[in-house]
């Protein structure tokens, strides 16, 4: 079962202390759940010893091993070259980058103080946008003249891998029926006046709520043969645009200002006579942290702006 479920987390504790068993933490490191995406993150705390780390338990069969050591040594390169700044690796007791328990593969980082520029006013996206188009440019160079180790294993971003048939996120066409299922549910629920999921009538065949469920099928065919004719679109479009070394290459795929952080109070918004934009503009490059790499691979250069503006 996914840990991107409730049920899934269930269970994880004997596996995220086995895994913090392989490192030096102090004597009872106390593990908080933070997030949970394709991955579970933790935060972890030494409280005798004041230090704090954050470890991502991998999703089972989503990476090799292989290519989380890609992921790693990438992050690790850009730190030493200076480009930009990536949250240190914390190596275990007998030095390896990943420990795995039960089959899951875990990851812990040094824990990197700051806050995103996502919940930012309005008035200095802009700012903050150009701080991501500059630390995306780095990236991008960085990723065009850094000798791979010969090693070095990611996965692709194609249109084969994202629509077609053996997606590495699933099938497209379930994904949006299932999507349309359920706001078709949820919209009949609302009508009905049920606020408790788990509280839902079933209602007798040929009444009005029913009946709107009834039609879901028919509005699924219609927006599954229009977003097949867009992806039909972009499968030409892309074949013709090619993947040449100026437009196809390793790319961080998920560069969106969640995955910036930045000093607590390097952006300070109407304090100081500065206007936001002028906040958001004085941030330096150096001190701007870039995380979350899971998904890292190569992919088209432009991918990075899309998945920028997607959110």
């Amino acid at each position: 079962m996914s840990a991107t479920s409730a049920e899934g987390l269930l269970g994880l504790d004997a596996t995220v202390d086995e895994v913090l068993s392989a490192y030096d933490l102090g004597p009872a490191p106390k593990a908080t759940l933070l997030h949970v995406s394709e991955n579970v993150t933790y935060q972890v705390d030494d409280p005798a010893g004041g230090r704090r780390w954050a470890l991502r338990l991998h999703r089972p069969g989503y990476h090799s091993l292989a290519e989380i050591h890609g992921e790693l040594a990438w992050v690790a390169a850009l730190r030493a070259d200076g480009v930009v700044r990536t949250p240190p690796v914390v190596p275990t007791r007998t030095g390896a980058l990943v420990a795995t328990a039960t089959g899951r593969h875990a990851v812990l980082f040094e824990w990197v103080d700051g806050r995103s520029p996502e919940a930012l006013e309005p008035a200095a996206l802009r700012g903050t946008f150009g701080q991501l188009g500059d630390v995306t440019a780095r990236l991008h160079r960085h990723a065009r003249s850094w000798a791979r180790p010969p090693s070095f294993a990611r996965f692709a971003w194609t249109w084969e891998s994202t629509l077609g048939p053996a997606a590495r996120w699933g099938s497209w066409i379930s994904g949006l029926r299932t999507a349309l299922a359920e706001a078709v549910v949820v919209g009949a629920d609302a009508a009905a006046g049920v606020d408790d999921p788990g509280s839902r009538v079933v209602h007798a065949p040929g009444s009005p709520v029913a009946a709107g469920r009834g039609s879901r099928g028919g509005a699924a065919g219609e927006a599954v043969e229009l977003l097949g004719r867009a992806v039909a679109v972009a499968q030409e479009r892309l074949a013709a645009f090619g993947r040449g070394p100026q437009r196809f290459g390793l790319i961080h795929a998920d560069m969106r200002m969640a995955n910036l952080l930045v000093p607590d109070d390097a952006l300070v918004i109407g304090t100081g006579g500065a206007s936001a934009a002028q906040a958001a503009k004085s941030v330096k490059a150096d001190e701007v942290c870039v995380i979350d790499f899971d998904d890292c691979g190569f992919g088209w250069y432009l991918w990075d702006l899309a998945a920028s503006l997607s959110f």
